[in-house]
């Protein structure tokens, strides 16, 4: 598939994605929505990609929506308006239901929905130079891109009240302090850094990346004895595959595994 508003580029196993409108920060236009959205889909049909970099072309990362061309601004009615943001905030939902690893490389300010977009990955590996802002209560707006479901999640109630409520942005040292990040690195080696990551989780079995991500997002939402019971039936999956019995075989005779499969 052709895109204009993003870059899909997939080898060895690991995608990267990214927001390709530097001329607009990545403001998130329709246009841009939809191809987030057409792209995940395409990688969610391709058995070989086993984990997603998410990430921006240029200076930012995303500096939000596009307040300048989305038709829920120019809409004449509220239920097209309602219609048109409901179309956009899929974004969240797609990343939200990946079943592999999905990165965050945030090679600049994330702002609004760029923010909530960065919140929606499993690991944020931050440059120096990124920025993170909820900043949609400065033009009377409210986090649509999943930022109010995000954020507490990743850094607790009172952290996201005070975050949502001044707007104000922070700096990326300040979003790894309190859980928003998961590393800072220097912006040259931001790629690099990603991308070893990346390697690292692609390596080892995606049947079972798939399922440990599962049980991690399950359990904001069942009971302990609910996921003890989907853990043990996932676990004898997992014990099922080539690559657990080869890992178990190598275990046992003292040997280095070989298996790359499921």
């Amino acid at each position: 598939m052709e895109y204009e508003e993003v870059i899909l580029k997939i080898e060895n196993g690991i995608a990267t994605l990214t927001l390709n409108r530097p001329k607009k920060k990545n403001a998130l236009s329709h246009r841009l929505c939809d191809e987030i959205c057409d792209a995940i889909d395409e990688i969610i049909k391709n058995d070989e990609v086993r984990v997603l970099i998410i990430t921006g072309a240029g200076a930012a990362f995303s500096a939000g929506g596009d307040l300048e061309t989305h038709p829920a601004v120019t809409a004449k009615d509220r239920e097209t308006r309602i219609k048109a943001l409901r179309h956009s905030v899929r974004v969240a939902s797609k990343l939200r239901i990946l079943e592999i690893p999905l990165i965050g490389s945030i090679n600049g300010p994330a702002l609004g929905a760029g923010c909530d977009i960065a919140c929606a990955c499993d690991i944020r590996i931050v440059s120096e130079k990124a920025t993170f802002g909820e900043i949609f209560i400065k033009v009377g707006f409210v986090p649509d891109f999943g930022g109010a479901y995000f954020l507490p999640r990743l850094v607790g109630l009172a952290k996201t009240c005070e975050l949502i409520f001044t707007g104000d942005p922070i700096d990326a040292h300040t979003a790894e302090r309190i859980g928003l990040a998961n590393k800072v690195v220097p912006h040259d080696h931001l790629e690099a850094a990603t991308m070893e990551l990346a390697s690292k989780l692609a390596a080892f079995s995606p049947f079972a990346m798939k399922k440990a991500k599962a049980a991690i997002y399950r359990a904001f939402s069942t009971d302990l004895d609910s996921e003890l019971k989907a853990g043990a039936e996932a676990q004898a999956l997992c014990l099922e595959t080539e690559y657990a019995q080869e890992k178990l075989r190598a275990f046992v005779s003292k040997r280095k595994a070989t298996s790359q499969g499921e």
